[in-house]
């Protein structure tokens, strides 16, 4: 993979922009991790730029509006000896002059080779490299030592001491995060998670394991508190109490309060919203004939000192004993007659001449 272009090296005028090539590896669909350019298993493409020319406007004062851009320069021809170096010339605009045209070839010297060196009494001894890599798991290094016959060896060939090696063996895990998700709520406390895994470096390649190959108390915490914004005071409501009465109309009540996100109350809830806190309820008709008796019960009934100063007749139906010898106990009798509270025992008791020309 590679990053984005840099900025132009100049801002004026001709200049170079880079960009570097890395090896990446894809754990899951929320995380990835650069890894070591060995675990890629090819090599990056050859003609993947990693340098290309840039121009911008012209540099203050400059007499010349065009100007050759230069590539970088090639390695040697040769390993050893004389060779030559090449790097691209070119003119952007097409008008600049000749005469200014740098040069796209350069001799090098990479050294005498090796048929070339006359022979000597001094040379390079190695031992072997080290049974043992440096590290029990994972990437480490070998050794060896390297002596000269005397002391006259050419240090330019002096071979390498050190070289890399690697175990089979999984190597402790180490924890990896993955970014945060967004927070769960729009307003008040909401919560966000991440993925986070136990990753083991096998060779150059890192491995997802079990959580038990990390250290667990070394875990990253996969979910944390957030607050985007604070929330709009809202209404809550109680559970409706029972009617007002148990025939009948009546009404029903529940408390309505506002409140914030701290179950603190507030005065800021919009009025246009706020829910019902009574309303009309109805559980059963009531009798029209609550203080109607029938006459065989009066008759028997008449025996009793509370009714010998009373007289009853008949109603229109002949059903029923009409109470004559009964007076009201308020002023206000007819409004009760009025508002049709006589249904009621305590009305018709107190106001029981109203309710009984009521009903005749």
């Amino acid at each position: 993979m590679t990053d984005d272009w840099s900025s132009c090296s100049s801002t004026c005028g001709d200049g170079v922009q880079t960009r570097n090539v890395f090896c990446k590896q894809e754990i899951s669909p929320s995380l990835t991790v650069t890894v070591d350019d060995g675990a890629c298993t090819s090599p990056p493409p050859t003609n993947l730029e990693r340098s290309r020319s840039c121009r911008g406007p012209p540099c203050p004062g400059s007499m010349l509006r065009a100007s050759w851009v230069t590539g970088s320069w090639s390695e040697c021809s040769s390993r050893c000896g004389m060779g030559t170096m090449t790097r691209t010339v070119h003119c952007p605009s097409g008008d600049c002059p000749d005469n200014t045209r740098p040069v796209s070839q350069s001799s090098c010297d990479n050294g005498p080779c090796r048929g070339d060196i006359p022979i000597k009494s001094s040379y390079w001894l190695t031992t072997e490299w080290s049974h043992e890599c440096s590290v029990s798991c994972g990437t480490g290094i070998q050794t060896r030592k390297v002596y000269c016959s005397d002391s006259n060896c050419d240090v330019r060939y002096r071979p390498d001491i050190y070289r890399t090696c690697s175990s089979d063996r999984q190597c402790r895990g180490q924890w990896y995060s993955g970014p945060w998700s967004q927070c769960s709520e729009t307003c008040g406390m909401g919560k966000q998670t991440r993925d986070i895994v136990c990753l083991a470096k096998v060779g150059d390649q890192l491995v997802q394991t079990a959580d038990s190959n990390c250290v667990i108390l070394d875990k990253p915490t996969a979910e944390q508190q957030c607050h985007v914004r604070r929330c709009e005071p809202q209404w809550y409501v109680a559970e409706w109490a029972q009617c007002s009465h148990s025939c009948g109309s009546g009404v029903q009540r529940r408390e309505c309060l506002c409140l914030d996100e701290q179950q603190q109350r507030s005065n800021l809830c919009r009025m246009e919203g706020k829910p019902l806190s009574h309303r009309p309820c109805h559980v059963q008709h009531c009798s029209s004939h609550t203080n109607w008796r029938p006459v065989n019960e009066v008759s028997r009934a008449y025996e009793s000192s509370s009714y010998r100063n009373r007289t009853y007749s008949m109603d229109t139906n002949g059903l029923n004993v009409v109470e004559s010898g009964c007076s009201d106990k308020y002023h206000n009798c007819r409004m009760v007659v009025q508002a049709r509270l006589c249904k009621y025992k305590y009305y018709s008791s107190s106001c029981c001449q109203a309710c009984t020309h009521r009903h005749n």
